[in-house]
């Protein structure tokens, strides 16, 4: 069970992509300056209150039961205060449709609703555990919505975002009007929050939030149920894992693990046990980044997927193994693991994409690595076909993902294109970062590699090795080396606090 914290939570509507600053994090509203003005349209929950119509989604793990119970509870508190009405139903107790609308639609709180004058706030949580099936599901709620007086009525929907029906996106829009209904995505944990939460549990917030960044792990931090296990881990050990691919695993492996006790016990949780959605889900990220797709189209019943969008016919067939099992993928399983998994969020109705483009890209790296794909066919995938020395961009991280799991392709690469490298985990030996460090050195003396922002010079810290400052050194005061090799030497010596090189940076500024 998740720690109830103090934190303010923010929703965006559906399908917009959420602005994050160079830490990663989620950019905050509460602060000023130029990435908050590109991220004006996430708000807390009071600023959607005058909405007669509301979509509340969310991706699992990421704290919507929890915020739409304090939304809730807000509600309730101002309709007490306006002499009004706020009720809140939680679908997950009903499999039977005439229990369900006795129980709601014919109960005496909403009787005494109807018969009156006053406004009704109407929560219906956990549309997803329904145990009716969906779509019979949509079509009664839409037919009890229409004979209720919707003039004083403010509807509140909450559900997860890959099993929010598009028949009620449809349906609510017809009722409502287009102009009263609001679909509304709840936004990942802000850096403010991390801190709280580490702070709650007796842990030290700098160290933790410190060595989150350097295991690369802020996409884990930011949803509840992963920050929740990021403390369990530095709380017994003091200190995360030495690899970000033993992080990512295991992160992973817990966004597939079914976190509602209500749906474990209702038996919603699908047929596939967590290491089998994870396989399924290192297959979906393969496809969509090796063939450039962005988003998966989850309704054929409505519409045609884009060029740049993939079915879910077109990620079923053939076989996975996990846990040394080998199964089927069928199209259920592909929507089992797209819809009940925390790796997957809304792109706008009937579409879903990565909740964070770093779990695609572990996962694709994990894909190529478990299925033993060989070097030819490597180069083939990876590498641009006019420079098969050099990545292809958009497949950066996914090959410094492979470099980690792969000792052959670490070293590929520090030869062929070191940049990409400093992405990873940057090699588990000395002379593996020694390599790596001279060949990012030749790389920029020669003008063939570019510094770049965004926080890679931050993974510098983690090039020490026992002839570093010597290595260093060597460029700082040497005035034939470009100017770009000795600024970068001069970033690694302040980042790896290279304190016997204070004389020698010295003489370089006076």
């Amino acid at each position: 069970m998740l720690v109830k914290y103090a934190w303010r939570r923010f929703w965006c509507p559906r399908g917009d992509n959420v602005v994050t600053g160079p830490d990663g994090y989620p950019v905050d509203p509460e602060e000023s300056g130029y990435f908050w003005r590109q991220n004006a349209s996430v708000v807390d929950f009071s600023r959607m209150e005058a909405t007669p119509c509301l979509v509340l989604l969310g991706e699992p793990g990421i704290g919507k039961s929890t915020a739409v119970s304090d939304a809730f509870e807000h509600a309730r508190d101002q309709a007490i205060a306006q002499g009004d009405t706020a009720e809140l139903f939680d679908l997950q107790e009903y499999g039977d449709e005439s229990r369900l609308v006795r129980a709601v639609f014919e109960s005496n709180r909403i009787a005494s609703w109807r018969s009156g004058t006053n406004t009704l706030v109407l929560f219906i949580d956990s549309l997803d555990e329904c145990q009716l099936h969906v779509k019979p599901l949509a079509a009664l709620l839409l037919e009890q919505f229409r004979g209720l007086p919707r003039e004083r009525l403010r509807l509140r929907i909450a559900c997860r975002t890959g099993d929010w029906p598009t028949l009620l996106d449809e349906g609510l829009t017809k009722q409502w009007g287009k102009d009263k209904v609001q679909v509304a995505e709840l936004v990942p944990l802000r850096k403010r929050d991390v801190e709280i939460a580490a702070a709650a549990n007796g842990v030290d917030a700098e160290a933790f939030l410190r060595d989150v960044s350097e295991r690369g792990a802020v996409p884990l931090a930011i949803k509840p149920v992963t920050l929740a296990f990021l403390l369990g881990i530095h709380r017994r050990a003091g200190i995360l894992p030495r690899t970000q691919v033993q992080l990512y695993e295991d992160g992973c492996l817990h966004l597939c693990e079914e976190k509602s006790p209500s749906r474990r016990a209702a038996n919603l949780r699908g047929t596939l046990d967590p290491s089998r959605r994870l396989a399924v889900a290192a297959r979906i990220a393969a496809v969509m980044l090796l063939c450039r797709r962005g988003l998966v189209w989850m309704d054929p019943d409505n519409g045609r997927a884009a060029e740049d969008e993939l079915t879910v016919r077109d990620l079923a067939g053939y076989e996975e193994v996990a846990d040394g099992n080998v199964f089927q993928v069928t199209e259920a399983e592909v929507r089992e693991t797209l819809a009940s998994t925390g790796l997957f969020s809304s792109r706008g109705a009937g579409r879903v994409g990565w909740a964070h483009q770093t779990y695609a890209e572990f996962l694709a790296a994990r894909y190529l690595s478990s299925h033993q794909v060989d070097r030819p066919q490597l180069d083939a995938l990876l590498t641009h076909h006019e420079d098969p020395t050099r990545v292809i961009p958009q497949l950066h991280d996914t090959a410094a993902w492979l470099a980690n799991m792969d000792a052959g392709i670490f070293r590929w690469l520090a030869a062929a294109d070191p940049q990409v490298l400093l992405r990873g985990d940057l090699g588990p030996t000395d002379a593996d970062r020694q390599m790596l460090m001279e060949n990012l050195f030749r790389g920029f003396d020669a003008n063939e590699l570019v510094t770049e922002g965004w926080g890679l010079d931050q993974q510098y810290r983690r090039l020490r090795h026992p002839t570093l400052a010597k290595d260093v050194a060597a460029y700082v005061s040497d005035p034939r080396r470009s100017v770009t090799a000795r600024r970068v030497a001069i970033d690694i010596a302040v980042d790896c606090e290279l304190k016997e090189l204070q004389d020698a940076l010295a003489d370089v500024a006076l």
